[in-house]
């Protein structure tokens, strides 16, 4: 997958350390629900643990580099559901439009391949950068989760009411 010089790249084992380091920066696990520090032997593990059937992990790249980290996970088969999941780790590039790419991206598999109904994002309450940023994406707030987590919605309808608008908007931040 390919978009305005960011590719989706499938997680490997042989990326898995950037993977973790990144996990590790406080700048991005202080917004994640899980926020102790990640060994070698846990990435393993997890790593380990991913059904490639029911996950979708992949790193994001630009040119030659790995800047960070987007998926589906949490499928429900039945509601045609899935989670969806977005760090930059590489600091440069937040900010800069691969996020945005990465998300068209994921989301164009998610409700034009896979045929999903919905996509959810589970987000921290006080991140209001990812909040504003969910809300460009078109989501919305489904639930309340807990006392620091809200969980959004993104319908297929309003992706692809939003698309093009979004894929104009990175063209802009691209030139």
């Amino acid at each position: 997958m390919f978009l305005a010089g960011y590719t989706l790249v499938p997680i490997s084992l042989s990326s898995i350390d950037v993977v973790r380091n990144w996990r590790n920066d406080p700048s991005i696990s202080d917004n994640m629900d899980y926020q102790e520090f990640i060994t070698d032997a846990a990435q393993q593990k997890w790593f380990e643990s991913l059904n490639n059937s029911e996950n979708y992990y992949y790193l994001i790249k630009s040119k030659q580099q790995f800047i960070g980290l987007i998926h589906l996970n949490c499928f429900d088969e039945i509601k045609m559901t899935a989670h969806a999941g977005l760090f930059i780790g590489e600091k440069k590039y937040r900010g800069t439009g691969a996020s945005l790419a990465a998300s068209i991206l994921i989301l164009s598999f998610a409700f034009e391949t896979l045929d999903l109904r919905s996509i959810y994002a589970k987000v921290n309450k006080n991140n209001s950068e990812i909040i504003k940023y969910n809300h460009l994406l078109g989501f919305v707030i489904d639930s309340e989760m807990d006392e620091k987590f809200q969980l959004y919605i993104l319908t297929t309808e309003k992706f692809r009411e939003k698309k093009q608008s979004l894929i104009n908007l990175l063209s802009a931040v691209n030139q």
